[in-house]
């Protein structure tokens, strides 16, 4: 079972938003990048199908939060601000789909979860603890040691 796999539990599926899939996407390829290599939007927007202003928006965030350092001027691109084992899949998803929460009721009652006596509340509640932890123990590293070079070969 891969980590993104906990995010279909009994055919019920959590989608990531597309910035998530897409900013995951484009991390790995810049980590699967030589060593200090630099590299501009465009490579990686066309490697990964990845619309290039979508892509922009996401980096920028990603540099805010500082997972990846920019560069302007002549040596203009990418590159990962700190080293991949220490850049976690929570902390990719969390930058866009906020902080992991269990603080609401599924079914759409008020004060449900903070009664502690809801059976669903509890159980989504230990779902996604758990997913939250494997998600943090997950680095990109780890993505990348495993990655699958022929995933995207026609």
């Amino acid at each position: 079972m891969t980590p993104l796999d906990l995010l279909t539990l009994n055919d019920f599926y959590m989608r990531l938003m597309k910035a998530s899939e897409y900013g995951i996407h484009g991390v790995l390829y810049l980590a699967l990048q030589p060593k200090g290599k630099i590299t501009v939007l465009d490579e990686v927007a066309e490697a990964e199908n990845i619309p290039k202003s979508y892509l922009s928006k996401i980096f920028q965030i990603y540099t805010k939060v500082g997972i990846l350092k920019s560069y302007r001027g002549a040596n203009k691109g990418f590159i990962l601000a700190k080293p991949p084992q220490k850049i976690t899949l929570k902390e990719l998803i969390e930058s866009f789909e906020g902080k992991f929460s269990a603080d609401k009721c599924l079914l759409g009652r008020r004060n449900c979860a903070n009664t502690g006596k809801c059976p669903v509340s509890l159980k989504w509640q230990e779902a996604v603890e758990a997913m939250s932890k494997v998600l943090e123990k997950t680095t990109l590293k780890q993505l990348m040691d495993s990655f699958d070079y022929n995933l995207n070969a026609a």
